[in-house]
């Protein structure tokens, strides 16, 4: 089945992109969700009237992209958590908690735009946000041990 895409889909396209998918994806969760509409001759039609429109939204993106690209490499998170001996980590750092923590300092990231490789030791991370299509912005990530000097040590 064909569609067009109303919104940014990793993995699929962007904006205006008209997409040959499975019928299921598309019936069950493309369409649903408002990410896409079937591609029939009526929706090509206004699709091409609107190629203005849309590539303004592009621009429009990118720049905001780009912009808050700046603005996320000034940004460091710090999270303290139980570690052993070693510097490991009892749990880890998920791109749940990294979202939380974002959305508190005023930004809206979307927890699955995050890439996230296992943090499961005491330390610094650079972490990957996608931002939009091949523009990604990078955090740094500092977890500590929240156990006193002292308590480690002895």
């Amino acid at each position: 089945m064909k569609v067009i895409l109303k919104q940014e889909v990793d993995g699929l396209g962007t904006i205006g992109d008209i997409v040959k998918v499975k019928d299921g994806f598309a019936r069950n969760y493309l369409v649903p969700q408002g990410f896409a509409i079937v591609a029939t001759e009526k929706n090509l039609k206004a699709v091409e009237g609107e190629k203005k429109r849309l590539a303004k939204i592009r621009a429009n993106n990118v720049s905001l992209a780009e912009s808050l690209k700046g603005q996320l490499a000034k940004v460091t998170l710090n999270f303290e958590m139980q570690a052993g001996e070693d510097g490991k980590l009892f749990g880890s750092v998920t791109t749940a908690a990294i979202a939380d923590q974002l959305t508190a300092k005023g930004f809206n990231i979307d927890r699955r735009k995050i890439v996230l490789d296992h943090i499961n030791k005491v330390g610094e991370y650079t972490v990957e946000i996608k931002l939009f299509q091949e523009i990604t912005g990078e955090i740094k990530v500092v977890v500590e041990s929240n156990q006193p000097k002292a308590e480690a040590e002895a």
